[in-house]
């Protein structure tokens, strides 16, 4: 689940809607949204070259 959420974050953006999600895994998500994860940080900051200067 968490890998198919990453995958939907970074295809169609952080504002995605997701649906179903337990009350225990918010953070975890909201965490994910914002790139707090080193994997889908490290995807964000190579996508976006303004973030390299």
């Amino acid at each position: 689940l968490k890998n198919q959420q990453q995958h939907l974050i970074l295809r169609f953006g952080t504002n995605v809607s997701l649906g179903n999600i337990p009350p225990e895994d918010i953070l975890a998500l909201e965490a994910l949204r914002q790139g707090l994860r080193g994997d889908t940080l490290k995807k964000a900051w190579l996508a976006n070259p303004k973030w390299k200067k």
